[in-house]
């Protein structure tokens, strides 16, 4: 299935609703005193099997002042044991798919599942690297999270 996305800055994007490790983003980027399109935008969106989603194709940080229900959500997302330990195993240096899933003793679609999870919460970040997708803990989402459970319980 495609689902298209809203018109935004960057145009009109189409992405399939269950991405394979190779799908991609379109769009145009825009001249930004003339409006017209100068060149077209391709984003590599990473690997999330099974998954309804929709990409955060707005490129902005996240939000500094996060509610309780984000921290909730990044304490449920870090409590599930294979969660856990592919943030141990990326914490100095980045691994790709197959990597976790030979580490962890699990098949790719699996890891993919969970480190979607970590990607949507912050918890890891991806980087492309031709055509494998390396994750990496993301110790500010961490130590962010950490002063929040100090400062609400401590």
């Amino acid at each position: 299935m495609i689902a298209a996305l809203p018109t935004s800055n960057l145009g009109n994007v189409i992405v399939p609703k269950i991405f394979s490790p190779f799908s991609q983003g379109f769009g145009m980027s825009m001249d930004e005193t003339s409006g017209e399109p100068t060149s077209p935008l391709y984003m590599n969106l990473g690997l999330f099997y099974g998954e309804d989603l929709l990409p955060n194709l707005s490129f902005d940080s996240p939000k500094i002042n996060h509610d309780k229900d984000y921290y909730l959500s990044i304490l449920k997302s870090i409590s599930d044991p294979t969660r856990f330990r592919i943030l141990s195993l990326t914490k100095h240096e980045p691994m790709y798919g197959n990597e976790l899933a030979e580490q962890l003793k699990l098949t790719t679609a699996t890891v993919s599942h969970h480190t979607s999870q970590l990607v949507s919460n912050y918890l890891a970040s991806i980087e492309i690297r031709g055509n494998r997708s390396y994750y990496h803990s993301n110790r500010d989402t961490l130590l962010e999270c950490m002063a929040y459970l100090r400062k609400t319980f401590l």
